[in-house]
């Protein structure tokens, strides 16, 4: 079966002197330059930390070892037991 199109090169439908590097290119460049020119977000919303005359409240204490528990070595236990602790309880079947 033969086709009425006859197939022409891509590069033959472009018009010529026109070339897509350099445009491409300028694009992409400004594609990494812009997002630098904005301004920088602020780290934080509030009073300026170095002024001395603002007020801030109170330090407080907590303990780094308040939840702290024991993890001495205990004595091994078989694998089985280990396991059977572990393993899902069969469920039992109401009457």
């Amino acid at each position: 079966m033969s086709s009425h199109f006859r197939l022409v090169p891509v590069a033959a439908t472009r018009p010529p002197g026109r070339a897509r590097g350099p445009r491409l290119a300028a694009l992409t460049l400004a594609a990494l330059i812009v997002p630098g020119c904005t301004a920088a977000p602020t780290p934080f919303a509030g009073p300026d930390p170095a002024d001395p005359q603002v007020r801030v409240p109170p330090a407080t204490y907590r303990s780094a070892l308040r939840d702290y528990s024991s993890a001495r070595p205990s004595e091994p236990k078989p694998w089985i037991q280990r396991d059977d602790g572990a393993a899902p309880q069969p469920k039992k079947d109401a009457p």
